[in-house]
C-alpha cells in the first residue's frame, strides 16, 4: 500500500479522520501550554590580581619598606574556582531569592585561565538579564568576604572585573516544540491508519456482496408461483387486471331506481300519471296487411 492510497482513504473517509486529528491537534496545543518557557543567558568575569601599592620609602634609611601583605589563596584561578563553588551553592541561591523558582544559576569556570562564565535561566528574557546584573553584583562581594574570612590583607585580595558582557537572550525549550509536534505526527498517523482501516473493509464488504449477486441465479416462475402462493411478492404485472373475487353480476340485477318484486307498488300513483295518445289499429286492417305482403313476407 503506497502513500498515494493511504491520502485517498483519508480523504474518502473524512468523517473518521478529521475527529482523530482535530483530537491531536488538541492535545498537541495543551501540551505546548503546560511546558513552561525557559530563556538563558551567560556573562563571563575574571578574577584580577590585587593592585601593587606604590613603594613606601624609609625617610631614614631610604630604602623600600616592603609592605606586609598576604592571601592564602595563591593565584587568581584558585580564587576563581573558590568563587564558582560558592555560587552554584544552595546557600547563595537563597541569598538571592530564586530557589524556589523555576530560575537557575550555574557557574564554570577555566582550568587554564581565572574567567568565570556565569549561565542563567528565568522564565522571561528580561528576568534573565535581570538576574545576570544582580549575580555579577554580588559576586563581587562574595569574593572579598571570603578572602576576609581567610585572613588576607585588604593590599593582596583579588577583584572581580567584567569579561564578556551578556550574550543574547535564547529560549532552551525545544522539548516544548518536540513534544506537540510529536503528538501531531502521532495523531495523524492514527488517523491516517484508522481511515485506512476502515476504507478497506467497507471496500471487502462491498465485494463480497457484489460477488454473492453475481452468483445467485435468477429465480424461476415456479420459485416466483410459490412465493406469490405463500404471501410473499404479489406485485402484478403492468397491463393485466385481477379479477375480482365472487360471483358476477347479473345482467338483469335490479338497480336503484327500478323496483324489485318484492317492493309494495304505488297502483294509486299508476292510475292518476298521464297516459299518452296510443291509437291501435283495427284487427281487419292488420290482416288486410299481412295478406297484402305474399308468400315472401309470409316466409
Amino acid at each position: 500500500m503506497d502513500l498515494f492510497t493511504i491520502l485517498g482513504s483519508a480523504l474518502r473517509r473524512f468523517y473518521v479522520t478529521l475527529p482523530i486529528v482535530a483530537l491531536a491537534a488538541y492535545l498537541a496545543w495543551q501540551s505546548y501550554l503546560a511546558v513552561e518557557p525557559v530563556y538563558s543567558s551567560s556573562v563571563s568575569v575574571t578574577v584580577l590580581p590585587p593592585v601593587t601599592p606604590p613603594p613606601v620609602i624609609d625617610p631614614e634609611t631610604g630604602e623600600e619598606i616592603e609592605p606586609y601583605e598576604s592571601n592564602p589563596y595563591d593565584g587568581p584561578s584558585l580564587a576563581a574556582a573558590v568563587l564558582a563553588r560558592n555560587l552554584n551553592s544552595s546557600s547563595f541561591a537563597e541569598r538571592m531569592g530564586f530557589d524556589d523558582t523555576e530560575r537557575t544559576l550555574e557557574a564554570d569556570t577555566d582550568s587554564d585561565d581565572p574567567i568565570l562564565e556565569i549561565i542563567a535561566t528565568a522564565e522571561t528574557p528580561r528576568a534573565v538579564l535581570t538576574l545576570l546584573r544582580d549575580v555579577t553584583a554580588e559576586a563581587n562581594v562574595v569574593l572579598r568576604d571570603f578572602q576576609a574570612e581567610a585572613g588576607a590583607t585588604e593590599g593582596s585580595r583579588y577583584r572581580l572585573a567584567p569579561a564578556v558582557p551578556a550574550e543574547t537572550v535564547e529560549d532552551v525549550t525545544p522539548s516544548r516544540f518536540r513534544t506537540a509536534g510529536a503528538i501531531g505526527v502521532i495523531g495523524m498517523a492514527v488517523a491516517a491508519a484508522a481511515a485506512t482501516g476502515v476504507d478497506v473493509a467497507l471496500e471487502r464488504r462491498a465485494a463480497r456482496v457484489r460477488a454473492r449477486r453475481a452468483n445467485d441465479p435468477p429465480p424461476t416462475d415456479e420459485e416466483t408461483a410459490s412465493d406469490t402462493a405463500d404471501g410473499g411478492d404479489t406485485t402484478q404485472t403492468p397491463g393485466t387486471v385481477e379479477a375480482p373475487a365472487g360471483p358476477a353480476p347479473a345482467d338483469d340485477a335490479p338497480t336503484d331506481d327500478a323496483p324489485t318484486d318484492n317492493a309494495p307498488r304505488d297502483d294509486a300513483a299508476r292510475d292518476d300519471a298521464p297516459k299518452d295518445d296510443v291509437t291501435v289499429p283495427d284487427r281487419p286492417a292488420l290482416d288486410d296487411a299481412a295478406t297484402n305482403r305474399g308468400p315472401a313476407h309470409a316466409r
